[in-house]
């Protein structure tokens, strides 16, 4: 009797340690020196590590479309921006709450389809977070 209650009760403890460690934690922002900009990663997820958003970072040039839907020029400008804030990556997703009339837009980016944050107004606005991502301990 007692070890048919333990039993589910362990599982259950060790399945809520596991998905607190797979989980990402995001901590406060520090400093940190500029970035090379060609090491910047794209995460469509927030990355399963610990990490700092440092900012948002913004394009409103070359927002068109171009030949097989390379967004080159896009993300090149916001790796560039994101390397001037110390950012190693670049997270693309919405917070719906702070940002309603955003969407997700696709786009080719060095042979792969991702997805951007994007609004219309008050101007046509492709944007991510710039965060730099912990090494793993």
């Amino acid at each position: 009797m007692v070890r048919r209650i333990l039993v589910p009760a362990v599982v259950l403890v060790a399945s809520f340690l596991l998905q607190g460690c797979a989980s990402p934690k995001v901590v406060p922002a520090q400093s940190h020196s500029p970035s090379d900009p060609s090491s910047i990663k794209l995460y469509q997820q927030p990355p399963p590590l610990t990490y700092e958003v440092l900012g948002k970072v913004e394009a409103t040039e070359n927002l068109r479309w171009q030949e097989n839907g390379d967004v080159t020029p896009v993300v090149e400008d916001l790796k560039a921006k994101a390397a001037r804030m110390g950012a190693n990556g670049l997270l693309l997703t919405i917070d719906t709450a702070a940002e309603p009339d955003a969407r997700l837009v696709g786009g080719n980016y060095e042979g792969t389809l991702y997805q951007f944050p994007f609004r219309d107004l008050p101007q046509r606005t492709a944007y991510a977070r710039a965060i730099y991502v912990h090494p793993k301990k």
